[in-house]
């Protein structure tokens, strides 16, 4: 009993501190140093796509492992849907660092979607702006109807800041994102994970 209770609290003290170091890592990439060419995409660090490829080989390691050296007790079916999600979400991350790029500039604004998707919009377009804390992203609702989406995991966000508190009204933003909008303009970033 012992054992266990060790075994059980060391997994999830590493679990806690890997999770620490890797959103520290993650974090600080976002404001590495780019050339100022670069210095209006708003882009993935690579540590996203390093991520999602070695989740993938997990994952897909684990599944193709489980069909060529079975169990001598059949798999439960929920394990395969946790690691296809997995893959799942590997390949998504994939996808959103490959396409999902965006371009600010003092007119407007060019985004991409995760799913290959592009589209743009001008400054006055912008008829709300807010933060949603539990997906981490900036939520630009255009007049049209339209939603743009920008992680706060992407690298460029200091001048998509300064950009949307200079051309965006202030009363289409809402207080707690102003606050943070203006904190990211002086890089200091939303947090990685909560």
């Amino acid at each position: 009993m012992h054992e266990f209770w060790f075994s059980t609290v060391s997994q999830g003290l590493f679990w806690l501190a890997g999770m620490f170091v890797l959103t520290r890592w993650l974090g600080r990439s976002r404001l590495r140093a780019r050339p100022p060419q670069e210095a209006h995409r708003m882009v993935q660090p690579v540590g996203i796509l390093l991520l999602a490829v070695l989740l993938l080989l997990m994952m897909a390691g684990a599944m193709i492992g489980s069909f060529i050296w079975p169990d001598q007790e059949p798999t439960p079916f929920w394990a395969y849907l946790i690691l296809m999600a997995m893959v799942a979400l590997s390949l998504y991350l994939i996808a959103d660092y490959r396409y999902a790029r965006h371009m600010v500039s003092d007119s407007g604004m060019g985004y991409g979607r995760a799913f290959g998707g592009r589209g743009s919009f001008i400054w006055n377009e912008v008829g709300h702006v807010g933060f949603n804390k539990h997906m981490n992203w900036y939520r630009l609702t255009l007049e049209s109807g339209n939603t743009v989406r920008i992680s706060a995991l992407l690298m460029g966000q200091p001048e998509f800041a300064r950009a949307v508190l200079q051309h965006v009204p202030a009363a289409r933003i809402d207080a707690a994102t102003r606050t943070m909008l203006y904190d990211a303009s002086n890089r200091k970033l939303p947090p990685v994970w909560k």
